[in-house]
């Protein structure tokens, strides 16, 4: 229960000016008081020490008894919910006014009773009534306070006040306020305390039959120092009302505690209008959306319905659900002091109406502007930066290598291995492809990705069992559970450890997998028949990279651990097959800037460049003029285009972190390749053949590769590198600069 007092006042112009309104605000938020939040669950520690004033009631797990020597009795304040639900069932299954009189008799005596008696201490009721009670002497506007937690020493407080500062009175069509709050309480790692100011207009719409507003608010936490700026736009009608809020973080990442943390920018919409046929109950919902660095962008939305079982006694229940946790239900109960002795209680009938009558809004009424004050953080490390997915909770580890973000242990695993054999770390097991297994933002790897952190890692290298577990990783050895047919049995549990990749194997009925043996110097990938069931660990997916109105993937290689774009620079897809024109992408001159000359079509001209970075958007050619070899004279060895093609170069083409590579990084992710393999490798190659020195796309456009490095000959530097395949591999060499091949960037 949230144990609020509240107050409304409409004072006439006359009685202060704006001025003197506001100088009130700023006396008022110097005294701060205090609001609680706790739980009402029974603590096994200090039983019976402190009851909640809001009770948040975890519907989403089922009750399982364990039988215990000991009887768990239900608190004061759980066991009166229970009689209140079970009456509340009885008077909403039914219009019987003697039902509904049970329901209100219950709740008259039994909040009073509880509220008075067992949720809260006579310290606390004294507070919070003396607190109220001098907060709403000031001002014409509205405030809640409460404080809570002073039998635990556990102190939590708030305070939310909502001022007009423009002149309101009965006649008024347009208010200005300022609401401002301050929150402290004991979260998962410290205590936090956050203070919420923000300014805010609103205007009487549609013949005074709605309210509507725009608000801007600033957000402190002073643990973190975190800072935040909103922008709110609301509507309000007599049966419905909607708030969008735009929320930006303005502060670095912050270490907190030892743990790297960062605030999360992100929007959400709220809606909530009157149930139909429903009078006394409203249906809640609220989309949100946080932007995560480390983990994946959180996507949720909840969906609730407020009871009024009293002007004073409201039961809200409803569900969250969002891309990182599994759904979580809740229950709260309301209830604002002072709770009177006769109030009367909501008769539970259906109305003839869908809807109340609409009636003409009051800009005195001084509604709360419905927002997200709490700064929603990330962290990296420690105990934050958390999964929950499928009742589980998992931790998220970066490589010291690569950088990228995994789960902490297998997927579907109760805890991460604490020894190569614990089998409370083997997780689940999975047959080869099984779709979404993973939490949202997450896939299972490819082989490069995994061989990026296992095989081929520099510091966390694994070349057995032992390494494996020693490994940031903490792979245990748990070995295969056969098929789900039964043809291959369960087997090396306790031995050796096996982990699926997405990569395809060398046919339909093969995937690539990482076999780690018990001894050194066994550790490989390999292919296995797709039925057979194993580990999965989950590593986070890449943000795609958006680059001149193309989005790209990045794609890992498993003998060098290298990045790369998935396809060629300016190919509209991933190549299909060897002869995929949507993946051939661009023809580039070496060296030369993207002012348009790339595309296969572009206008050519006789004109050679006098500098390095032309914008003619033209393909020069060398037909029928003294020049053959070259697009520009600015620069006759080449010097000048290596750098300019890398990475922040004056001819940069590739994204941000990426440069067209040099002839030693295209060599180390092509070898062993041939004309014939090179489509079927990871950086799936097609046969985009070139354009010549004439501008013209030539006959092996369909059959064979050209592709630019970014490196020069050494014995004759008028000429560049470039690579092309045979039957017997791949091979480097050397073309003139003016005609237009391909381009794969590679990350730096």
């Amino acid at each position: 229960m949230e144990i609020n007092t509240t107050k409304s006042q409409l004072t006439p112009a006359s009685t202060l000016s704006g001025l003197n309104k506001f100088k009130h605000f700023l006396v008022l938020s110097l005294l701060i008081t205090f609001s609680f939040n706790a739980f009402a669950a029974d603590n096994s520690e200090q039983p019976n020490k402190e009851l909640s004033k809001e009770a948040y009631l975890d519907l989403s797990k089922p009750y399982t008894h364990k039988q215990s020597n000991t009887t768990k009795k239900d608190n004061q304040a759980t066991a009166f919910l229970k009689e209140v639900a079970g009456t509340a069932r009885t008077a909403l299954g039914s219009t019987n006014s003697g039902n509904t009189d049970q329901l209100g008799n219950k709740i008259t005596k039994g909040v009073s009773n509880q509220l008075k008696n067992q949720a809260i201490n006579k310290t606390e009721g004294f507070v919070n009534n003396k607190a109220n009670t001098f907060l709403n002497a000031f001002g014409a506007g509205r405030s809640e306070v409460s404080i809570g937690g002073l039998s635990s020493k556990k102190l939590n407080y708030s305070l939310r006040t909502i001022q007009p500062i423009s002149e309101l009175d009965a006649n008024s069509k347009a208010l200005t306020f300022i609401q401002a709050s301050i929150a402290s309480g004991k979260s998962t790692d410290s205590r936090r305390t956050t203070v919420n100011l923000g300014i805010g207009h609103r205007l009487l719409v549609e013949d005074d039959m709605a309210i509507a507003g725009i608000n801007v608010f600033t957000d402190y936490e002073s643990k973190s120092s975190h800072k935040r700026l909103s922008l709110g736009l609301e509507y309000q009608r007599a049966n419905f009302s909607v708030n969008i809020n735009k929320y930006h973080i303005f502060s670095d990442k912050k270490l907190v505690n030892s743990v790297e943390e960062r605030g999360m920018s992100g929007y959400d919409v709220k809606l909530s209008g009157q149930a139909p046929y429903l009078p006394w109950a409203k249906i809640k919902g609220t989309y949100y959306y946080w932007d995560a660095k480390a983990g994946p962008d959180i996507k949720g939305n909840v969906l609730g319905v407020d009871i009024e079982i009293t002007p004073s006694v409201s039961f809200e229940f409803g569900q969250e659900n969002n891309n990182t946790m599994d759904a979580k239900s809740y229950g709260k109960l309301t209830v604002k002091l002072p709770l009177g002795n006769k109030q009367k209680f909501t008769n539970f009938a259906i109305a003839s109406k869908a809807f109340k009558d609409s009636r003409k809004m009051d800009l005195g009424a001084l509604a709360w502007v419905e927002r997200s004050n709490k700064i929603m953080v990330e962290r990296e490390g420690g105990d934050g930066n958390t999964i929950s997915f499928k009742g589980l909770t998992y931790k998220l580890v970066t490589s010291p290598d690569t950088g990228r973000v995994w789960l902490d242990r297998n997927l579907g695993a109760t805890q991460v291995a604490t020894s190569p054999n614990d089998s409370a770390a083997y997780g689940d097991y999975y047959e080869f492809g099984r779709d979404d297994i993973c939490p949202a933002g997450f896939s299972v790897p490819t082989e490069g990705e995994l061989a990026a952190d296992t095989t081929i890692a520099t510091t966390t290298q694994i070349d057995g069992a032992a390494r494996a577990f020693s490994s940031f990783l903490k792979i245990p050895v748990a070995g295969q559970n056969g098929t789900a047919d039964g043809s291959i049995s369960a087997g090396l549990a306790g031995l050796g450890a096996l982990l699926w990749t997405k990569t395809v194997g060398s046919n339909a009925t093969k995937g690539r997998h990482l076999a780690v043996s018990p001894g050194t110097n066994g550790a490989d990938f390999d292919d296995l028949n797709r039925d057979l069931r194993l580990s999965v660990r989950c590593i986070k997916t890449r943000t795609p990279i958006s680059f001149n109105g193309l989005t790209y993937k990045m794609i890992t290689s498993s003998k060098t651990g290298r990045v790369w774009l998935d396809r060629n620079l300016g190919a509209t897809q991933v190549a299909t097959k060897a002869d995929d024109s949507a993946a051939y992408g661009h023809y580039y001159q070496w060296g030369r800037n993207d002012d348009g000359h790339e595309f296969k079509n572009s206008l050519t001209t006789q004109t050679q460049a006098t500098i390095l970075t032309p914008v003619s958007g033209k393909f020069i050619d060398s037909k029928n003029v003294a020049f053959k070899s070259d697009w520009t004279n600015a620069d006759s060895n080449g010097g000048k285009r290596v750098v300019a093609w890398a990475d922040g170069g004056v001819n940069d083409i590739c994204p941000v972190g990426f440069s067209v590579p040099t002839q030693a990084e295209l060599a180390a992710d092509t070898t062993g390749i041939n004309n014939d393999t090179a489509f079927s490798g990871f950086l799936r190659l097609p046969n985009a053949g070139f354009r010549d020195n004439k501008g013209k796309l030539d006959a092996i456009v369909g059959s064979h590769i050209r592709m630019w490095t970014r490196s020069v000959q050494a014995s004759n530097n008028r000429h560049s590198i470039y690579l092309k395949f045979n039957s017997g591999g791949a091979i480097f060499d050397v073309s003139n600069r003016i005609d237009g091949f391909s381009v794969r960037c590679i990350k730096d």
